[in-house]
């Protein structure tokens, strides 16, 4: 479970940070947020 959360952070984050399409990165940078807050709640379990 973390593993995955850990990849969708770095796939996200990347994105974010690099992608070429306008909508797609305002998408990836909304999501951040929670997909790091999921991954904080998977390590705590």
């Amino acid at each position: 479970m973390i593993s995955g959360h850990r990849k969708a952070v770095a796939l996200f984050s990347s994105y974010a940070a690099t992608g070429d399409h306008t909508r797609l990165v305002s998408f990836a940078r909304t999501a951040l947020p929670r997909l790091r807050h999921h991954l904080s709640m998977a390590r705590r379990l």
